[in-house]
């Protein structure tokens, strides 16, 4: 048997053991069985909570300046089609259109001077580098466009390439009707060369620069233009012309419909027309309708910007905006490779 000397000793080692230590720098304690194998736990586990909090210090530094630097996510309805909106800023991310977000937004935010060759190298360098240009054996749009052409009438196939040159479209065309010849069949022109498709991007852009150097300048420094805006305006036929020239060249393998919609909104907030434009499809449609129906919904697309522009929130996230909108622009209707264009089968859940 234990002396009464003994059990008080093994009764003080007991308490000892168990004592809840604390782990240094951390205000937390730890209770153990062995004041050697206490000591070692107590550094061990401060050295991994320190190496969490220098993890979580890391990164949310660093998204604090990703955030920094980008532009306020309250501009994202210019660059995020409203047909989109309900995906957030982000609804594009698996195409790689963070770039456009973080580094061709900023870009085209700040930029001020008129397009040229070097501007726009710039510009696609900011949204879309990973691009280059199509071959010569590409023909885009021709998974789906020659059929979303033919549910068209005569007219509304003429309206779509009004104004277009005449070297950037292979069009197979009917006997003449009634009313004139009718396309039967719209595709875009396989290029030549790169080097075509880069003389033709550089002549597209002299000619509308060109021909707003004809008109009467506007004064520089504000934002938001004080008349109201019209399709009478010619910067603004000078404009949806040069932007529907661009779209029907289509030079790059990829990311041609983000590279116009920062060159329009650049031209918006360039030419004094509004901020931006919030447009409810920045892509598909501009193949399938006249001049007249893209500058309408330029036109639409500033005014919305206008009036949501300080508030940050996105107008295309309101059913009645979108309802006017769909009801407005009802024609004509495609499809045909999946419903992204503004189609009224859209209104439907939205």
């Amino acid at each position: 048997m234990l002396s009464t000397d003994n059990k008080k000793e093994k009764a003080e080692q007991s308490l000892a053991c168990n004592e809840r230590t604390p782990l240094s720098g951390t205000g937390l304690t730890v209770s153990c069985m062995k004041n050697d194998k206490c000591k070692l736990v107590s550094v061990l586990l401060g050295l991994c909570l320190v190496g969490i909090l220098a993890t979580w210090t890391v990164r949310v530094v660093s998204s604090s300046l990703r955030h920094r630097i980008s532009p306020p996510l309250a501009h994202w309805p210019l660059v995020i089609d409203g047909k989109d909106a309900k995906g957030g800023p982000f609804v594009y991310s698996d195409s790689g259109f963070d770039k456009v977000l973080y580094d061709g937004l900023p870009f085209m935010l700040a930029d001020s001077r008129a397009p040229d060759a070097q501007m726009l190298n710039e510009l696609h360098a900011h949204c879309c580098e990973g691009f280059g240009m199509r071959g010569t054996n590409d023909v885009p749009l021709d998974d789906f466009a020659p059929a979303c052409f033919q549910s068209m009438n005569c007219a509304q196939r003429r309206d779509a390439i009004e104004g277009v040159p005449e070297e950037l479209l292979r069009v197979v065309w009917d006997s003449p009707g009634p009313s004139g010849r009718c396309p039967k069949e719209i595709h875009v022109r396989k290029s030549t060369s790169h080097e075509q498709l880069r003389r033709q991007l550089d002549l597209l852009t002299e000619t509308y620069t060109q021909s707003l150097s004809r008109l009467p300048a506007t004064s520089s420094g504000a934002v938001v233009a004080q008349e109201p805006l019209t399709a009478e305006n010619p910067k603004l036929q000078a404009l949806a012309a040069f932007l529907r020239g661009i779209a029907w060249l289509h030079p790059f393998l990829d990311g041609n419909g983000r590279f116009r919609t920062l060159l329009l909104q650049h031209e918006i907030r360039r030419l004094n027309f509004g901020p931006g434009a919030y447009m409810f499809n920045n892509n598909r449609d501009i193949f399938f309708e006249s001049g007249a129906i893209y500058m309408a919904k330029i036109i639409e697309g500033i005014e919305l910007a206008k009036e949501h522009w300080e508030t940050g929130s996105n107008p295309w996230l309101d059913k009645e905006i979108v309802e006017k909108h769909l009801t407005r622009f009802q024609g004509p209707q495609c499809h045909e490779g999946g419903d992204w264009g503004s189609v009224l089968s859209q209104l439907e859940g939205m």
